[in-house]
């Protein structure tokens, strides 16, 4: 598998190493750094896509159930289960983005950023991931007419535990 990160230089159009990063996962479907190597080339690659004016969000669809595999073969990494975190909070923003419904990819962020915290309260950046995520659903919930303020309180809540763990 190739360091697809390691190989793209700054200016490079990062397409052709998620490519590759991906296809070199494709015979490797039952190694779990593999599975989250192949996951992470498609987030990053929808993130790339978003910041650039494009749809990102059939790149971090496909990245979910590689991340799940992963996870499966190896539950304690915590990294993982932070990158598809990450994965559901950037894909539910992209759905905000476009005024679709991302309830349910925001309500998997938090139970991923609910879960790291349960095993490690010390991760300021799953403290604002969760807050960052619930923010966004509060966002869709008002469109939706609902109660908003228990979920801001709540996204408070977790910033201000961030604000006290991250360095400044």
């Amino acid at each position: 598998v190739t360091d697809w990160l390691a190989a793209m230089k700054p200016g490079d159009d990062p397409v052709p190493h998620y490519e590759r990063a991906i296809s070199d996962c494709d015979g490797l479907m039952n190694d779990a750094v593999a599975r989250s190597i192949r996951a992470s080339a498609n987030a990053n690659w929808g993130l790339w896509e978003e910041r650039n004016g494009r749809d990102g969000v059939a790149h971090y669809r496909a990245s979910i159930p590689d991340f799940d595999e992963s996870l499966r073969l190896e539950p304690q990494k915590l990294d993982v289960l932070d990158w598809r975190a990450g994965a559901c909070l950037n894909w539910g923003t992209a759905l905000l983005r476009r005024n679709l419904d991302g309830s349910a990819i925001f309500a998997r962020a938090i139970e991923d950023f609910t879960e790291i915290l349960r095993r490690d309260e010390r991760r300021g950046d799953a403290w604002t991931g969760r807050a960052t995520t619930r923010v966004h659903l509060a966002q869709v919930r008002v469109r939706l007419r609902e109660d908003v303020l228990p979920l801001l309180d709540a996204a408070v809540a977790d910033a201000t535990t961030a604000a006290k763990l991250l360095p400044r």
